[in-house]
């Protein structure tokens, strides 16, 4: 079995691709199986200007960008084969996408459907969100993540995961939205499922 792993954005930062390796290690070991991480095409000519916060501008740009590029180019994006999809925040879209298993986690399908319904460049998105697809799907949400929400398609297990207690950052809206790659439960509810799901 092969699973592909599809990040968000921000994921050009070395810290951030040490994170998604041990996850993916974590998950490879657990179902004795290959995880590659697939880091999409995604960086963009931002202006260069100096300007007052500069660092969070330039993020704030990028992940604005990425989401249209993301919800525009999935569908056309060269993505490797697997067996099982994992996607993180705009890359859960390219998951849904490829129509097999998927695991999704930060997950902004429910405001894409929302907001791009009646969109024809969005079209073959919304179909496959209204398909009466066999492929089961995980949604992983953070209660604290501000862009995840529960999904109401077929074959979709949600489950709700509260940060800990012992960490009153994890309840912070940006640090939510990236804690799922570090809690080891997130890693472990996806091999279970898979497991549950037959596919080794």
């Amino acid at each position: 079995m092969k699973i592909v792993v599809l990040p968000g954005v921000g994921f050009h930062l070395q810290k951030t691709k040490e994170k998604h390796a041990r996850f993916a290690k974590r998950i490879s070991e657990g179902l004795g199986c290959d995880c590659e991480m697939f880091y999409w095409e995604h960086r963009w000519d931002i202006p260069d200007v100096d300007f007052p916060y500069k660092s969070i501008r330039e993020f704030v740009a990028e992940v604005i960008l990425d989401f249209q590029k993301t919800v525009k180019d999935a569908p056309s994006m060269k993505i490797p084969e697997a067996d099982v999809y994992i996607g993180h925040s705009a890359g859960s879209i390219m998951a849904l996408l490829q129509m097999k298993p998927s695991v999704i986690f930060g997950s902004p399908a429910s405001l894409v459907e929302t907001l791009y319904e009646g969109d024809d460049v969005c079209k073959e998105i919304i179909e496959m969100f209204e398909l009466d697809c066999n492929a089961p799907i995980l949604n992983i949400i953070n209660k604290y993540d501000l862009l995840s929400y529960p999904l109401e398609w077929n074959n979709v297990e949600n489950v709700i995961i509260k940060p800990s207690i012992f960490n009153p950052a994890s309840r912070l809206p940006v640090y939510s939205h990236h804690y799922y790659w570090k809690d080891k439960r997130v890693a472990d509810k996806i091999v279970e499922t898979i497991k549950k799901w037959g596919l080794q």
